[in-house]
């Protein structure tokens, strides 16, 4: 179920970010493909299992 809703909060900001800002399918491609990097470079640096890591890695997709 968790997986599910922030699956859902990832794709309704990226939807946010194309239509209601403007920024278009290919800019908000960019922003969240560096949002996925930056939090899967976060979460592989910790040593150990951290929730909020896990949660932000897995809530962050790339639509293009």
């Amino acid at each position: 179920m968790l997986g599910l809703l922030s699956t859902t909060i990832g794709e309704t900001f990226a939807d946010y970010l194309a239509v209601n800002v403007g920024l278009g399918p290919a800019v908000t491609g960019v922003i969240m493909f560096v949002l996925l990097v930056t939090s899967l470079v976060v979460q592989f640096r910790t040593r150990s299992y951290t929730p909020w890591t896990y949660w932000l890695c897995d809530e962050r997709r790339v639509e293009l």
